[in-house]
């Protein structure tokens, strides 16, 4: 190779280095920060443990990589990233705040409790510490504490977005909600009904009881009910209902209606529930059992999907019916304020409207339509559609409209 060759492929080396110099080819940390910004969490996660791995030493990169395993629900390898990067920086505020909000996720809250305590006495006017301890009051069930750091927050800066956000999560101490409503029927076969309801009842934060109010004209028979309903929710998520409802007959409408259901809501965005169901008609004794399982997005959307076991007994028998099995699939969606629902369910009746009519004798596909739209502050109004076609060939079609009053 002559010298004129040489220099030639030494000129070109060169500047491909210089052109392909590390500062031009992007690093693993800005592709792990924006792989977090697109919410590619696993992606993240990934490049992290490569950064820990290259740079154990570097607490910023143990952090991150305990941030986005938090968002993936590893719960116990983010707190094994955060202690590792407390046991580098000790005395950082925002890598404390992070671990404390895994710990809430897990409720383990005397542990988070103990770390936003040592992160405020090292950064008192620190508004991350602030919210994260107005959460961990939220979790808890504690509103009035919650209010009262959020206000702090607010106070200096008013456009705090997160400090807004979960202000408007938080209820009042009271409030009174009243509901009215419609609900008209219609059978092909020519028999209609309709009905009027009036429900009032008292919120707080962790409980909710209502007295309600029903006047049914149903097959050209009149009825009226009344009941009540109560709700109380438990720390660590758990919510226990329960309600009763009261004919003054029972031969197309139950006269007794009772219910009671347990649920528990996951912080990974899960919920699951049951629901115990008996109505007492003159002449039937229905019981149904509903498990289900919700889940809730980030984006304002959740999924539920129902299972119905019921069994069917007749004042002639005094064992169990058969059991009959049906199921159903809700969908909602948030679009600024006006939420819309949709659903279907298949199988035995689902007692929207509990008749004894036909009392657990067909099958049926229900497609169900509604929209929430709120009108102000204070009052929303409600409309749901349901049409139902039996494999009887007899077709329902369902309608009802609501106000409620919540202030």
């Amino acid at each position: 190779m002559n010298a004129a060759k040489l220099t030639v492929i030494v000129w070109a080396l060169h500047l491909t280095s210089v052109v392909l110099r590390p500062q031009d080819v992007p690093s693993k940390e800005a592709l792990a920060q924006q792989a977090v910004t697109a919410h590619r969490f696993a992606e993240a996660r990934d490049l992290y443990v490569s950064l820990t791995e290259n740079h154990p030493e570097n607490a910023s990169y143990w952090a991150a990589r305990g941030r986005v395993s938090g968002y993936l629900g590893d719960y116990p390898g983010a707190l094994a990233a955060y202690d590792r990067a407390l046991a580098i920086d000790p005395k950082n505020v925002d890598t404390m705040v992070g671990k404390a909000y895994v710990l809430l996720w897990q409720q383990n809250f005397p542990s988070a409790t103990a770390l936003l305590n040592e992160a405020q006495a090292l950064a008192p006017e620190s508004a991350e510490v602030d919210l994260a301890i107005a959460q961990e009051n939220y979790y808890r069930h504690r509103p009035k504490e919650a209010l009262t750091g959020l206000q702090k927050i607010l106070r200096r800066n008013p456009q705090d977005a997160s400090a807004l956000e979960l202000k408007s999560r938080l209820r009042s101490e009271r409030q009174i909600r009243i509901e009215l409503g419609i609900i008209g029927d219609s059978l092909s076969v020519g028999l209609n009904g309709v009905s009027g309801l009036v429900d009032v009842g008292l919120v707080s934060p962790n409980n909710f009881i209502s007295v309600r109010y029903e006047d049914w004209l149903r097959f050209g028979q009149r009825v009226i009910k009344g009941g009540a309903t109560f709700s109380h929710t438990f720390p660590h998520f758990w919510t226990v209902d329960a309600s009763t409802v009261i004919g003054s007959r029972g031969d197309v409408l139950a006269r007794y209606d009772d219910s009671i259901g347990l649920k528990h809501r996951f912080r990974t965005g899960w919920a699951a529930s049951t629901t115990y169901r008996d109505l007492l008609f003159d002449r039937a004794h229905v019981r149904l059992v509903s498990p289900s399982l919700e889940y809730s997005f980030e984006k304002p959307i959740s999924l539920q999907a129902t299972y119905t076991r019921g069994w069917n007994t007749y004042s002639s028998l005094l064992q169990l019916g058969q059991p009959t099995n049906s199921v159903l699939l809700r969908y909602n969606q948030t679009f600024k304020k006006v939420t819309v629902h949709g659903g279907w369910s298949k199988g035995v009746e689902l007692f929207a409207i509990p008749v004894v009519n036909q009392l657990g004798q067909f099958h049926a596909n229900t497609y169900i339509a509604g929209i929430d739209i709120p009108i102000s502050k204070i009052l929303t109004t409600k409309f749901e559609y349901a049409f139902q076609r039996r494999n009887s060939g007899v077709s329902e079609q369902v309608y009802s409209a609501r106000l409620v009053f919540q202030r």
